[in-house]
């Protein structure tokens, strides 16, 4: 096998790792991690009450930072100063480790302070950029490769910061087709979860499942249901939301605001079921509930991650036309795409489409699960970043900006 390299993986403290919900970058870094073959892996992250701060699990060590609350207070709320921060914790132990490479994942603001302490252990460091975050341009130049999660945020990386296309490398996100399985596989589990989300086996299911906020089209896809449920035979159809509703009583919390309001869609509906996120565990057999699979992005999507597992579930998908979303999503092969979601007599008539020619939508949903097949598993994105990884380490340089 050769020299096994090391490598640290630094999560932003924002969830806990390995994740208890819906997230798509703890879900990477954990499925990477453990699919390493030529590298080491350390993955540093916040701690969460439950969690250890030390353990290891399927191979991969996890360390994870513990702040205290006194700390948080005085710090993180009142003092507009953090002297010790999450980064400078995670950068201190990375001078200890002294990886090969330092993975910095989604989050631009760990390059904060962090780069010192990459160059201080040796490392070389590249940072994963998932969505159209603000960086620095200061601190880019310590970054020797960036990852995009498609092509079109590699561009956005290469138009808004002047990146170098040689210094940005495209890797899509994966998942694991031996839990995910297609739902024409699995015919028990399919009905046990139907009748625990109270639905019946001839019900036919419309699925959502991601954050409910404004730009997933979730007040639009009610809107087509409702349009649907008109225009054809109505008892059957049913539509179930899943996902997280942020909670405040801040009414300058758009997302917070854009939630009750969807509840309030939804109050007394029997035909549509709204559901808190499901956690990952359970996700590979919640698909199975569903239909079609509809996910009315109303804005530049990068990459929704949910758009491959729906896939490799069997389901037919609709989609729009967004950001990274058709470099996987091919109209009338893997998916039917539709250009704007608010346009809702074009998505009602698109879902229904799917609904009224079974062998349309069972060739898409075979087309779909074969797709994900064929490139988009964990081994595939392991491999891909570990050859990155190589190629840094045997690279003589890069040009800074």
């Amino acid at each position: 096998m050769g020299k096994i390299y090391k490598i640290a993986h630094v999560v932003p403290p924002y969830n806990p790792v390995p994740p208890i919900n819906s997230a798509g970058t703890e879900t990477r870094v954990c499925n990477v991690a453990k699919h390493a073959r030529r590298f080491k892996p350390v993955v540093y992250s916040r701690w969460f009450p439950g969690f250890l701060e030390k353990e290891t699990i399927d191979g991969v060590d996890y360390e994870r930072i513990k702040i205290g609350r006194i700390y948080r207070r005085l710090f993180q709320k009142i003092v507009p100063w953090d002297p010790y921060s999450f980064n400078d914790r995670v950068g201190r132990r990375i001078v200890r480790l002294r990886p090969e490479i330092v993975h910095l994942h989604n989050e631009p603001k760990l390059l904060r302070r962090m780069w010192r302490y990459v160059r201080r252990s040796g490392s070389k460091l590249v940072l994963h950029v998932a969505n159209e975050k603000e960086m620095d341009v200061r601190l880019l130049r310590h970054v020797h490769h960036f990852i995009a999660c498609s092509q079109y945020i590699a561009s956005w990386i290469h138009s808004e910061y002047g990146v170098t296309r040689k210094r940005i490398v495209t890797i899509y996100t994966g998942t694991d087709t031996r839990r995910i399985r297609p739902v024409w596989e699995v015919p028990d589990i399919r009905k046990a979860m139907r009748r625990e989300f109270g639905l019946k086996e001839d019900d036919v299911v419309v699925l959502f499942a991601g954050r409910i906020v404004q730009e997933k089209g979730v007040k639009e896809l009610i809107s087509a249901f409702t349009s649907m449920k008109e225009a054809s035979n109505g008892d059957v159809l049913k539509l179930v939301l899943a996902g997280d509703i942020r909670k405040s009583n801040d009414p300058d919390n758009k997302k917070a605001v854009y939630g009750k309001q969807i509840q309030n869609m939804v109050k007394g509906r029997k035909d549509i079921i709204l559901t808190d996120t499901i956690p990952p565990v359970r996700m590979p057999d919640f698909y199975t509930i569903g239909d079609v699979f509809v996910l009315p992005a109303i804005w530049n999507d990068p990459f929704p991650t949910v758009l491959v597992e729906a896939a490799a579930a069997g389901l037919p998908i609709v989609t729009t036309n967004v950001g990274g979303i058709p470099e996987f999503v091919k109209d009338k092969v893997n998916g039917i795409v539709l250009d704007d979601a608010r346009h809702i007599s074009d998505l009602s008539n698109k879902i229904l489409m799917l609904l009224r020619n079974p062998e349309l939508a069972c060739n898409i949903a075979r087309n779909a699960r074969e797709a994900v097949e064929s490139a988009f598993s964990w081994e595939r994105v392991t491999n891909d970043l570990e050859n990155l990884y190589l190629s840094v380490l045997h690279s003589a340089g890069f040009k800074s900006l």
